[in-house]
């Protein structure tokens, strides 16, 4: 099991098509979470459980989305981000005309996985907020061997 969250380190930014690294681990039992790569690898074969909550943001610097603009993101498997292998992909869309907002997005997926496989939280459109408190976390556990 695991839960970590990305916090704000001097000089760091972050971009869309990007895997976002999360740098603040709260637990890590095994040590299967890397947050000098972002990657969860399954320490034994069987079944997994991942969340991820977060926030939209326009850019590095940390902005809030425009009317029009969506914030998307998906869980990877072993690097893979074809259509078929996007999982847990959600996307948030701020529809108010004018709107300065952070949307907030939340998803969850359960995977089979081989020992070695691994997970990444991957942005594919707009940012990921935060900051120097935790607006965002990613976490994982195994449900069934």
């Amino acid at each position: 099991a695991f839960d970590v969250s990305k916090i704000k380190v001097s000089g760091t930014s972050y971009g869309s098509n990007q895997i976002q690294i999360f740098n603040h681990v709260t637990t890590n039992i095994g040590n299967a979470y890397d947050s000098s790569n972002g990657r969860f690898t399954a320490p034994v074969a069987g079944t997994y459980e991942f969340t991820h909550l977060g926030m939209g943001a326009g850019n590095t610097t940390g902005s809030s989305l425009g009317s029009g603009q969506t914030v998307q993101m998906f869980f990877r498997k072993n690097g893979s981000n074809t259509n078929t292998t996007k999982y847990g992909r959600i996307y948030s869309v701020v529809t108010q005309s004018g709107a300065v907002n952070y949307p907030n997005i939340h998803t969850s997926t359960i995977l089979t996985l081989a020992q070695n496989d691994y997970i990444e939280v991957y942005y594919d459109a707009y940012y990921m907020y935060f900051d120097t408190s935790i607006f965002n976390n990613f976490t994982g556990k195994l449900i069934g061997g």
